[in-house]
């Protein structure tokens, strides 16, 4: 029932944040301007998808090979796309941790502790990047608490061995201690100098997402624009993509999108096509790539149960 009911309430917010857009924005426009793009613009925003992949695969790698897992590039590979397709049909991504079930090694739970390793880079990187901007868009006070964020990821990740010490003796006791100490045993792996050079690899890693929109962007609206335009917006259009408000974030990106660039002049369709562009090839595409190498697992069935799945975000 309450599934049920989460499921109503998402489908209406997507449906009255679409409604909204449509309205404010011309629709034909929209297609108009979605189906034909600058061609050379738009080839070298498909071309980034190469580097984007190889930062988040070699990141992913890393960790698992830092935290005792010595999983050969092409299992990382296969393991990635597969958690980033359940991801899509989990509220936030959740399902990402579904990574885990896929590693040969057969250590899933320190293999799910290293998916929120992973996930905690990706998510203190982009709030980093969130504040050239922040300023422009939202309140003082929401700027210093992404600011304090950000301090306390950092702060977290670089002290995490020690955290890691403090909480564990808590967890000798409690159900499914073990379990837990498991999943968080990774955190033990993380010295400052595994720290830095994931934050190095994130902050590149989301620096090619963000020149893939500035190419996008060019390719729907090819007058001048500046690269700090893109800098200062897109990050938050990330970050506001989080909110599992929506059905696969449907309205919500393409919302905070239209509302950010907008100060920059650039046409809301842009913008809209622009983040559409995005979200497929980034997401989409090798989601379905994940999808064949799910089908493809014929022990995933049976581990799969152990998800709590959304049917259709």
């Amino acid at each position: 029932m309450k599934k049920t009911l989460l499921l109503i309430v998402k489908l209406s917010l997507t449906v009255i944040i679409l409604a909204v857009i449509i309205r404010k924005l011309n629709f034909d426009q929209i297609y108009r301007t979605f189906t034909a793009p600058n061609m050379t613009f738009l080839f070298i925003a498909f071309i980034l998808v190469i580097p984007n992949f190889i930062f988040k695969f070699w990141k992913w790698h890393y960790l698992l090979q830092t935290c005792g897992i010595n999983e050969s590039y092409y299992n990382a590979f296969r393991s990635y796309l597969a958690g980033l397709a359940i991801g899509m049909v989990t509220p936030a991504r959740a399902g990402e941790v579904g990574r885990a079930l896929f590693l040969q090694k057969k250590e899933k739970l320190k293999g799910t502790g290293v998916v929120i390793v992973d996930k905690l880079f990706d998510l203190t990187g982009i709030v980093l990047l969130s504040l050239l901007g922040a300023r422009i868009f939202i309140s003082p006070l929401i700027f210093y608490l992404l600011f304090a964020f950000v301090v306390a990821g950092i702060a977290f990740l670089l002290f995490s061995s020690f955290f890691h010490r403090l909480i564990v003796p808590m967890m000798s006791n409690k159900p499914f201690g073990t379990k837990i100490k498991q999943v968080l045993s990774v955190f033990e792996r993380l010295s400052k100098r595994v720290v830095t050079k994931n934050i190095a690899i994130t902050l590149a890693m989301f620096f090619v997402v963000l020149f893939q929109c500035y190419f996008f962007v060019k390719a729907f609206y090819p007058d001048a624009l500046a690269f700090n335009a893109i800098l200062f917006a897109y990050p938050l259009v990330i970050v506001a993509n989080i909110l599992p408000i929506t059905i696969g974030g449907l309205g919500v990106r393409e919302g905070v999108a239209v509302f950010t660039l907008s100060v920059f002049n650039i046409p809301g369709e842009v913008a809209v096509s622009a983040t559409l562009y995005l979200f497929i090839i980034n997401v989409v595409f090798p989601s379905l790539i994940g999808c064949l190498i799910i089908a493809s697992a014929g022990n995933f069935s049976k581990e799969a149960k152990n998800i709590q799945a959304d049917p259709i975000e």
